[in-house]
């Protein structure tokens, strides 16, 4: 028996050597290189792409078969552009393994992988033809890999249908073993890049992973990614999220476990920070359950901070449809004057299939302080969304402090945004909501403080405001409508109409959202109490009277005063049965009437300064207005009045608040009006008044040496017309004698 042992052994191992020897002469002889132009022409052939190995293929063969490739590339079909290309590949396989069909690789590593991915208009992509087979495959192969690792890749995908480009580059990946239901460990690290919508970032993420191909299982376990970067219009932005996730697509099941999702980042002023808690989430093909989900916000800008708490208790739905019982939204605001708390509380439906949502019970209240004013806030309301045709619908009714709304909201696009709205007021005093300056440098400072529509500048909206009654900067008004649009950089309300101070505006206003806006406003005043509406406004009345204004102007600037010095346009005023304050030109003519015989032109002028006490009475008064660089001049000015017919021309200087104005007042026939008897002398007399000066200082002075010169225009014409009467007297007295003459002389021809 030891000796057949020994027998066996020996043939045994004789023939082990044999095959070893076999083994190690194909080794020896075998050049894969060989080889390379017919692989080369088989994927021509096959799938009419070029293979380019430029380099030489090294294998290695025991104990494991391996190969390393180095540089290689494959063309995209038909075409000679390159669809994925690699510096070196290199790969090994156990052997035996194989013959049990299980793959088991030592690892695989690859540096430098490039790779284009297109997907068309039509769907398709550039790697369809890949994945098609045309012989069929005996069973499945199952794979063990020891470890991936992918150096320095750069990943594109070219989506033609949706018009976008998304690039990874600069990636390494590394990965623990890979086999079917065995736990794993992964580390990516990666830039991401993207056009639509905006990315730039980079990426970290490390997890625990188990992939069951046979079962269709797939587990992340204790995931931690880190985003930093670039993200949509958001820049220095942070995201971090970690949890577990398992999902089971053949059997429709999916969970997500101990969810935490961190974002922060900054859109223009705006610094936003959101997290985000969700213990439990289960989905199955017939149920979906969660676990109480919380959300906090919070938003900083200049202007103050917001503080937001969202919290969904436990639901239950179905993957198509479910139904939140009750979520409680709960605010903190701190922004300017503003400091208040809101809540809003209410139930939540949903269609998953359809992407319908529905919150058909709403409920917000607001309460705190507005300045040193209290402010309340209660409304209810429904809303709704149908995400697959991006539409967005909301509509409430409610009490702002003693102002009664009915609003409704929306949104026709998501991508730009683009807002509609109705909204109708009863009645609201704007001015309660407006920051009061309570000295005169704050005064200063709201005069020259830019304007700042800059919040407008990506917005598109349109819709419609109506309030019954509201005051603004202490102006009152009823019946007001607009026609609110926004977009293209621009802000328009059209048409813009209301009643005030006994009559009625129409017209529009527009103003860009640039840096210094420009501004535009044609508005038509019919039958106005001026100077109420003076009174409310600017807290003077300078002129009162009835009537019509028309403007139509248009200036830019950054702030009140620079929008006063630019002012560009045309302005006309009718105006019946009123009085211009600060001067009275009657009276400043009948102090001046006793030397008005003894004029020679070396008189001192007759001078005041003007007082608000003292006004010029006018039945009517017109004048039209070329407005260029905020100086408003008028050339056709015409007041009337029972004693008085004034003209005049001059500047009126908006911006400086500074008048230049030479004013020329005719003496009338009547005796009624202010001071008509004293004056009954100087009928037809025209005296020139130069009124100059600030606003709140108008000096004005008569002309004497225009008034002389009128005087001697009045002498020459009084003169004139005596000489033409007695001419025209003689000449009646000549034509009276001719006429007797003439008479005597026909009674002798004819002797009667």
């Amino acid at each position: 028996m030891p000796r057949t042992l020994n027998i066996l052994l020996i043939a045994f191992g004789g023939i082990v050597a044999f095959l070893l020897a076999a083994f190690a002469f194909f080794a020896a002889t075998f050049n894969p290189n060989d080889y390379k132009p017919l692989i080369i022409k088989l994927v021509q052939e096959k799938k009419q792409r070029t293979l380019a190995i430029p380099g030489d293929i090294k294998l290695s063969f025991f104990p494991r078969l391996g190969a390393d490739l180095g540089n290689v590339s494959l063309s995209e079909r038909n075409s000679g552009t390159v669809f994925v290309a690699v510096n070196r590949a290199n790969v090994s396989l156990a052997l035996l393994p194989l013959f049990s069909k299980q793959l088991v690789v030592d690892r695989v590593k690859i540096d430098g992988l490039r790779a284009t991915i297109v997907r068309n208009a039509d769907g398709s992509t550039n790697f369809d033809d890949l994945l098609s087979h045309d012989e069929s495959s005996d069973g499945a192969v199952k794979f063990d890999i020891d470890g991936v690792a992918i150096s320095n890749a750069r990943l594109t995908f070219n989506d033609r249908q949706e018009r976008r480009t998304v690039e990874l580059s600069n990636m390494d990946l590394e990965t623990d073993r890979i086999a079917g239901g065995v736990s794993s460990k992964f580390k990516l690290t990666t830039d991401a890049k993207a056009d639509k919508p905006v990315v730039d970032a980079k990426i970290q993420w490390k997890s625990a992973f188990t992939i069951d191909l046979d079962k269709k299982h797939y587990i992340l376990k204790d995931s931690n990614a880190d985003i930093k970067g670039k993200l949509f219009d958001f820049a220095d932005t942070t995201v971090k999220f970690g949890g577990d996730v398992d999902v089971q697509p053949a059997d429709k099941r999916a969970a997500l476990k101990d969810i935490k999702l961190e974002v922060s980042g900054r859109h223009k002023a705006q610094v936003i920070d959101v997290k985000l808690d969700a213990p439990r989430l289960a989905i199955t093909d017939t149920q979906v359950t969660g676990g109480k989900l919380r959300a906090q916000l919070k938003l900083q800008e200049a202007g103050g901070t917001i503080n937001a708490d969202l919290s969904v208790p436990i639901f239950e739905g179905s993957p198509k449809t479910f139904k939140v019982p009750s979520m409680v939204l709960d605010a903190v605001i701190q922004r300017g004057a503003l400091d208040a708390k809101a809540n809003l509380a209410g139930t939540l439906n949903g269609d998953i299939d359809k992407l319908l949502f529905a919150a058909p019970q709403l409920k917000l209240t607001l309460s705190g302080k507005q300045g040193g004013m209290g402010i309340d806030l209660q409304a209810t309301g429904s809303a709704s969304a149908d995400l697959k045709k991006h539409v967005i619908s909301s509509a409430w009714k409610g009490k702002l402090d003693e102002s009664a709304f009915d609003a409704k909201l929306g949104i026709n696009k998501f991508s730009p945004a683009a807002y509609r709205f109705d909204i109708g007021i009863d009645r609201i005093d704007a001015d309660r909501y407006r920051d009061k300056a309570n000295n005169p440098k704050q005064d200063e400072q709201t005069e020259t403080k830019p304007i700042d529509l800059s919040a407008w500048r990506d917005v598109q909206a349109e819709g419609e405001l109506r309030i019954g009654a509201l005051k603004f900067n202490n102006i009152k008004l009823t019946d007001l409508q607009a026609a609110i649009r926004s977009g293209g950089g621009k802000l328009t309300l059209d048409p813009l109409s209301a009643h005030l101070y006994g009559g009625s505006a129409s017209g529009a206003v527009s103003a860009t959202t640039t840096a210094a806006p420009r501004i535009t406003l044609r508005q038509n005043l019919a039958g106005i109490q001026v100077g109420q509406l003076l009174q409310d406004a600017i807290g003077k009345h300078p002129i009162e009277g009835r009537g019509n204004i028309s403007l139509d102007v248009a200036a830019s600037g950054g702030g009140f005063v620079q929008i006063k010095k630019s002012l560009d346009g045309t302005a006309r005023l009718e105006l019946r049965d009123g009085a211009v304050y600060g001067v009275n030109v009657a009276q400043a003519i009948r102090n001046a009437k006793a030397r008005i015989g003894q004029l020679r032109g070396g008189e001192a002028p007759q001078a005041g300064t003007s007082s608000t006490a003292e006004k010029t009475d006018f039945s009517e008064m017109s004048g039209s207005f070329r407005i260029r660089h905020g100086v408003a001049h008028n050339d056709d000015l015409i007041v009337k009045s029972p004693l008085l017919r004034v003209g005049g021309s001059g500047d009126i200087d908006l911006g400086n608040e500074r008048l230049d104005y030479l004013a020329r007042a005719t003496v009338v026939s009547t005796l009624q009006g202010q001071g008509g008897p004293e004056l009954q002398a100087l009928k037809g007399l025209t005296v020139p008044v130069r009124l100059s000066g600030p606003f709140n200082a108008i000096s004005w002075h008569i002309d004497f040496q225009g008034l002389v010169s009128e005087v001697a225009k009045q002498k020459l014409q009084e003169k004139k017309e005596e000489v033409r009467s007695q001419a025209q007297k003689s000449l009646d007295e000549q034509k009276d004698k001719v006429r007797d003459q003439l008479k005597d002389q026909l009674k002798g021809l004819f002797g009667k």
